[in-house]
């Protein structure tokens, strides 16, 4: 199945048994993307857009070849980075640099757009809160002019004097630079 290829992936990328081996990654990466996985098509995206291993290099046909498959299969983080990277090409218009709101974003429903945060916190806060016994989860999400998130600190973040400062910040400059600056966080 391809959700056994692609969970082979996820072990080989973060060395869950053994050394990490991101050669291995990608091929079962390719393996699962090979038969539709959405979720084995976007890390393929990010292995040949990025660079991510020496298995490939840069191969940009194949990055936005898996990128557009994986937008069309659904998988949100994709349609965001898509219409980021080609605003003419992405079926949602995206966020712009002169501080645009991000229709993407918005307009994806609640369950979309908790998806979405959960992706964004996956690849860029939690493991750093993990390293320290911390995490974060989404209370709740509302939608408007301005995103209002609420976050839950657990574990050892709960209790840290950083969490209020520190932490949040470092929440807040991810969820502006992914999503866009007219997102409020909000700690509780």
């Amino acid at each position: 199945h391809s959700s056994a290829l692609y969970n082979l992936g996820v072990i080989y990328q973060n060395g869950i048994v053994g050394e990490r081996d991101k050669q291995k990654a990608f091929k079962y990466y390719k393996k699962a993307a090979d038969l539709g996985h959405k979720e084995a098509l976007y890390e393929i995206a990010q292995y040949a857009l990025l660079n991510k291993s020496s298995a490939i290099g840069s191969d940009y046909k194949l990055g936005f070849t898996s990128l557009i498959q994986s937008c069309e299969a659904g998988h949100t983080r994709a349609k965001m980075q898509l219409a980021m990277l080609c605003p003419s090409y992405a079926p949602l218009s995206a966020f712009t640099p002169d501080n645009n709101p991000n229709t993407s974003f918005r307009s994806l429903n609640n369950q979309q757009q908790i998806q979405a945060l959960e992706e964004i916190l996956d690849t860029h806060v939690r493991a750093t809160l993990r390293k320290d016994g911390g995490d974060v989860s989404i209370v709740n999400v509302s939608s408007a002019e301005i995103v209002d998130i609420w976050l839950k600190y657990q574990g050892e973040c709960a209790g840290c004097s950083l969490a209020s400062t520190s932490t949040l910040e470092l929440i807040k400059t991810v969820l502006h630079k992914e999503i866009d600056t007219g997102v409020r966080v909000l700690a509780i």
